[in-house]
């Protein structure tokens, strides 16, 4: 639960970000557009698969799972890395 609440918190930081909040084992986050593929491959390329949807109702949406504690930092520092390292 403190993971979820960390993501959540983490995409909330991350301007037109949106979250659909759950108690599931995974998030559901709206990504920007522009930024949604480039996420997908950037966090696939550091060993994080997450996935994307294709209906229009989901379009730019990720679904990401959350596994251990360890694996969750691991995402955690991807996604900050790729949202809010310098290019």
């Amino acid at each position: 639960r403190a993971d979820r609440e960390q993501l959540y918190t983490l995409f909330d930081a991350v301007a037109g970000c949106m979250c659909f909040r759950s108690d599931a084992n995974f998030v559901l986050v709206r990504i920007p557009s522009k930024q949604a593929q480039p996420l997908t491959e950037y966090l696939k390329s550091h060993g994080i698969v997450v996935k994307m949807f294709s209906e229009d109702e989901f379009r730019d949406c990720v679904r990401i799972t959350l596994g251990t504690q360890d694996q969750n930092q691991k995402l955690f520092r991807a996604i900050r890395s790729f949202f809010f390292s310098p290019s």
